[in-house]
């Protein structure tokens, strides 16, 4: 016994002695039994690897609804872009920087700069409807460049 541990093994005495010859042909089978294990498990890592990239590739229905949805999206979109390419109410760069330059100014500060006279700029907590009485601009007509036009033609958006 080796400290607490004990071994057993059993007693070979009674088994027949085996050959030189035969454990070299024993040795033999082994080696050969291991190239072909080896073999097999080369041969299963590639067929899990080609496994996996089917699984990850699409199948053909799929392939097809994903066609059929980007076609979807792409004729959406040419829709949408022939609606802006259409549109009459487009707003160049010049009028896009008067009403930024308008907006946010109180009263006597740079008034002169906007196309329009400070009675008909809205004022700060002037209501869209009050703006529009004063012959003003507020809410989206300020931002498609109504009012710039208006002021542009001399008139009032009431007018237009």
């Amino acid at each position: 016994a080796y400290g607490k541990q004990k071994i057993y093994f059993a007693d070979q005495e009674q088994l027949p002695a085996a050959s030189d010859a035969e454990l070299r042909g024993l040795d033999r089978e082994i080696a050969a039994l291991a190239a072909k294990v080896q073999a097999q498990q080369q041969s299963c890592r590639q067929m899990e690897a080609e496994l996996k990239g089917l699984n990850s590739s699409m199948t053909s229905p799929e392939m097809a609804r994903e066609i059929e949805e980007l076609r979807k999206d792409c004729a959406t979109y040419t829709e949408k872009l022939e609606r802006i390419k259409s549109a009459t109410n487009h707003v160049t760069p010049e009028e896009k920087e008067k009403v930024k330059s308008c907006q946010g100014l109180s009263p006597g500060q740079g008034w002169a700069d906007c196309t329009k006279p400070p009675a008909q700029l809205p004022r700060p907590g002037m209501s869209d409807a009050g703006a529009a009485e004063a012959g003003g601009c507020a809410g989206p007509e300020l931002l498609r460049g109504a009012c710039a036009r208006a002021s542009a033609a001399g008139t009032t958006l009431g007018a237009l």
